[in-house]
């Protein structure tokens, strides 16, 4: 089954067992994104990032959909203790990837597929993003769902 917009990334939970954390971010009024989109510092302002974010760019992941004429917006912060989940997939379009269990604790970049979902791109290992820590789906599954954190952010940039 391919990606869909349901896929895309959600926070999971903390390392240190805290609550939550969110960051109220600027955004251009026309700027918009869905909930659950990686968001990106540019020029001074929040926005969804392109396909495969560049090194120390990524702020977090939208905590909340931002629509046209909003001039701030909710994120959850990329902070290394912050937990997230996503699906694994393979190439630039999302493709089929059956997870293995030596996917845990390999680091790899995050795309952008056509229906807007983002995910964990096992083909991407030159433009690291994230590392995956646990399987949420079983070891095994298509396209699983996996925990995972950023390791390359404007707060812990590699």
């Amino acid at each position: 089954m391919p990606l869909a917009l349901r896929d895309t990334f959600y926070p999971y939970g903390m390392l240190n067992g805290m609550p939550m954390p969110t960051l109220r971010v600027k955004k251009e009024s026309a700027t918009t994104w869905v909930k659950g989109a990686v968001i990106i510092a540019t020029s001074g302002y929040a926005v969804e990032a392109a396909d495969g974010p560049t090194t120390g760019t990524i702020l977090g992941v939208a905590h909340e959909a931002a629509v046209a004429g909003q001039l701030t917006a909710l994120i959850v912060p990329a902070l290394p203790e912050v937990v997230f989940s996503g699906k694994i997939a393979t190439g630039d379009t999302g493709g089929d990837y059956t997870s293995l269990v030596t996917n845990r604790y390999l680091r790899y970049g995050v795309s952008l597929d056509s229906s807007g979902a983002w995910y964990i791109n096992a083909a991407d290992t030159t433009d690291l993003a994230v590392m995956v820590l646990d399987f949420i789906d079983a070891i095994g599954d298509n396209l699983a769902k996996v925990q995972f954190c950023f390791i390359d952010s404007k707060f812990n940039a590699i």
